[in-house]
């Protein structure tokens, strides 16, 4: 941690003017406010002194000061700012009129007891003016007395200057008796918006890096230069991650928030503190996710060669070099003193767990099976430099690695993201990296929905028309749209394009469970071959351009039973996993009921009448599967006045049904829709892109317990698993932006035994964010969307009644 606490410091305006009065009691209750600095100085002709044109006689005169004085009983300094906006006061503490008005200023800081001065000089005013100024403030007020030099950002790095002197020719001469520096950033002169002025700031080495105190608009409408407090708070814990003695930051401008308003004063001095404090932790700083178990951070680092020496067994060798991927540059090579030893049948370890060490003699990593083998490669690729992350490396970089000793082990074996590809299609190279960005977060199950009304994706040998004609639709219209947009959209995956990516996957770790959506959502199958449906529909219907439930279902004859048979034998002979996925959902027994025929198959099938039908398919599909070693999973829908037994049941629409599951003896993976539906809002911005509504944020994900509501019983919890459903996600660009940060914080709930903070959390993906931006990924900064992932004005923009204030 960082050892020092950094300082968090308020301006605050003295503006009495009734309701815009902003007290400061709240501001102190948390004990994270270090320094309070009222503002501002001014210094008439006849020496009165009057605090941002305040006059004496404002009934809230008394208030402003009797708060003060309980703000210094509660420990925190109180300072006062000498310039700035204050015209004409400056140049009377300059030159021969010096001795006549600085007399008035010592008396005011010694009524009010005030305990330092931030010299803010924005108009002219001579060097040795500033020199003369802190030489009588040490003499009448001692070495604990504060002063605070307050220049504009860009002085700091040699650019537009305001004060009229070389601020950092004043440091050289008396650096030693200024106690910080308070860089202001605002329009045309430095930007909280990323780390780059800062780093300019500190790589002139001019500064002590813990004298810099960051100085942060902090009203939209009224402060120059206004970045989100989510932002600035990311561009202060990247800095605190880099220099973690960083001096702190100052909030100013602020004035105009109300109490409880969009920027109240005492919620940004939580957060800031929380930002510089959660970035300075060391263990925050590997933005290690999801969170070990154990970590322990030792001094020094070990500089990789390009060619490591490595001992361990083929498969553990080649799952290493899989994991840190071509990003790194490194090369892997079988030999005696080997600097990566890796060991596969440590029993000491737990199932899918490691340990890791990387000090001075190496990296060792222990594992007792290949999954576990896979999740310390993917934790040691996070302890590379964020570069390491991208497609390829960083010609000459070093690669360096902290010491550090780890223990981790898995928390459920079921972690899991769903990606519609059937709403839109998504190409093959996206779901390649894809891949690559699960794996890295130690999820391990691609849950792959392959058909749906919208369009069919799984090619199917003997029944082409699928995807020729189920494969496309001729247009798409979003219920906000009042057009059809117009453009056909396709695609389909080839099994052998499937079955590599199936091998990929597995050497990567991830399982990936494929599913045909049945016998609901079938509008697609249907324009392909109508004959399976209901024969009572005379109307052939088109595969859907809008988005909702449908009535069109299956008529489950043997015809049609031996038609999804060939189409799940095929999916079984291209994805080897376990589970296989049956849908099951949304299935409207509309077209059952009304049907003669429908009621003469119940009939003949010994059912109770046709609403019983998608119970008896979900019974026959499993049976199907279990005879051929595979495990079905389903909706939980299937489990409505139905016993669904030896299905797994995915629980999407609340907590009960995923504990009545394993009440009852069923497996369940919890898909719980209010945290882990990631086709939601990702903020409650107006200039989200469209989405299907609600909110559910990182924070949202984060602080989901799978357990939640699921008790003791026969059956088990596998784990959990988020839901990317694409009618509102046309690109792969825009997967990304609705997948990450929100998969990171899933990752953290279904590996971590001990879930992170939300102040940690945030530090970590700030990390993370880097590897993602390393590796091009399209994600949603914790800082918030850039201005090319927002709505604007066109078919992207959120719809006024999704609004924040609709919700």
């Amino acid at each position: 941690m960082h050892t020092a606490t950094p300082r968090v410091v308020v301006y605050h305006q003295f503006h009495g003017h009734g309701s815009t009065f902003v007290p400061l009691a709240p501001m102190i209750d948390s004990g994270n406010l270090t320094h309070l600095i009222v503002a501002a100085v001014h210094i008439e002709e006849d020496s009165t002194i009057v605090l941002n044109d305040h006059p004496h006689d404002d009934p809230y005169h008394d208030q402003l000061w009797s708060e003060v004085a309980m703000v210094q009983e509660r420990g925190v300094p109180v300072m006062v700012m000498v310039g700035g906006w204050a015209p004409g006061t400056m140049c009377k503490l300059d030159g021969d009129e010096f001795d006549i008005h600085y007399p008035a200023l010592r008396d005011f800081l010694r009524e009010h007891k005030l305990q330092g001065i931030d010299i803010d000089v924005e108009q002219d005013m001579s060097l040795e003016g500033v020199i003369t100024l802190m030489d009588a403030l040490r003499a009448d007020f001692g070495s604990e007395f504060a002063i605070i030099l307050a220049p504009v950002a860009s002085a700091m790095w040699g650019g537009a200057n305001l004060s009229g002197f070389d601020y950092e020719e004043l440091y050289r001469q008396r650096g030693d008796e200024i106690d910080w520096v308070q860089i202001q950033f605002y329009s045309g002169f430095g930007s909280m918006e990323d780390t780059r002025d800062v780093q300019r700031v500190i790589d002139r080495g001019v500064y002590p890096v813990d004298k810099l105190v960051l100085g942060m608009s902090a009203h939209p409408e009224d402060a120059n230069g206004y970045v989100d407090i989510d932002r600035q708070c990311a561009t202060l814990t990247e800095i605190a991650m880099a220099h973690p003695t960083i001096g702190g930051a100052d909030i100013w401008e602020y004035f105009r928030a109300l109490p409880g308003g969009e920027a109240a004063p005492w919620e940004w001095i939580d957060r800031v503190h929380a930002a510089l404090t959660a970035g300075a932790d060391r263990v925050n700083s590997l933005g290690l996710i999801p969170s070990p178990s154990s970590v322990t951070v030792g001094e020094g680092t070990l500089r990789l060669p390009r060619t490591v020496a490595v001992s361990g067994t083929p498969d553990a060798i080649g799952a290493v070099l899989d994991a840190i991927g071509p990003g790194s540059g490194l090369n892997l090579s079988a030999g005696d003193n080997a600097m990566l030893r890796i060991t596969t049948d440590d029993e000491s370890v737990p199932t899918g767990g490691y340990r890791l060490r990387v000090d001075a003699d190496g990296i060792e990593l222990n594992c007792v099976d290949l999954d576990g083998c896979l999740a310390g490669a993917h934790t040691l690729r996070q302890l590379l430099p964020e570069w390491s992350a991208g497609p390829a490396p960083l010609p000459a970089a070093s690669i360096d690695v902290p010491h550090v000793a780890i223990e981790d082990a898995p928390r459920f074996t079921w972690r899991g993201i769903m990606l519609d590809v059937a709403r839109h299609f998504q190409p093959l190279p996206f779901l390649y990296r894809f891949i690559d960005q699960l794996a890295a977060l130690k999820l391990n199950t691609l849950h792959l929905h392959l058909t749906d009304d919208q369009g069919w994706r799984f090619d199917v040998v003997g029944f082409p028309e699928l995807v020729r004609k189920g494969g496309w639709r001729t247009d798409t219209h979003a219920p906000a749209w009042a057009e059809h947009d117009g453009h056909p959209h396709g695609g389909y995956y080839t099994q052998d394009q499937l079955r590599a990516l199936v091998a990929y996957a597995e050497r990567r770790g991830v399982t990936i469970v494929p599913e045909i959506d049945l016998p609901g959502h079938v509008r697609a199958l249907l324009a392909a071959y109508p004959q399976y449906g209901e024969p009572s529909e005379t109307e052939l219907k088109p595969v859907a351009t809008t988005f909702g439930v449908f009535d069109e279902v299956l008529h489950p004859t043997s015809e049609t039973m031996a038609m999804v048979e060939e189409i799940f034998a095929q999916l079984l002979e291209v994805f080897p996993s376990r589970f296989v996925h049956v849908g099951g959902d949304e299935c409207p027994t509309t077209q059952w009921v009304q049907s003669e025929a429908a009621a003469a198959l119940a009939q003949e099938y010994g059912l109770e009448g046709p609403h019983k039908l998608q119970n008896w398919f979900t019974d026959h599909l499993r049976a199907w599967l279990a005879e051929r070693g595979r495990v079905a999973v389903a909706w939980d829908e299937v489990m409505e006045d139905h016993d669904a037994e030896g299905t797994v049941i995915m629980s999407w629409r609340g907590y009960s049904p995923g504990g009545e599951a394993v009440k009852r003896g069923n497996d369940a993976v919890m898909a719980t829709w209010h945290f882990t539906y990631l086709d939601q809002y990702q903020s409650e911005h107006d200039e989200e892109p469209y989405a299907i509504g609600a909110f559910t944020s990182w924070q949202t994900v984060l602080g989901y317990d799978p357990k939640l509501g699921v008790g003791d019983g026969p059956g088990r919890l596998l784990g959990v698993q988020a839901q990317l459903w694409t009618e509102y996600m046309p690109t792969a660009q825009h997967v990304e932006y609705m997948a990450f940060p929100r998969a990171a914080a899933l990752a953290e709930i279904a590996w971590a035994g001990s879930v992170a903070s939300e102040e940690d959390f945030f530090a970590r993906l700030v990390k993370q964010g880097k590897r993602w931006d390393a590796a091009g990924i399209n994600h949603r900064s914790v800082g918030g969307a850039q201005p090319w992932q927002k709505g604007g004005t066109g078919s992207r923009r959120r719809p006024d009644d999704h609004s924040a204030s609709a919700q």
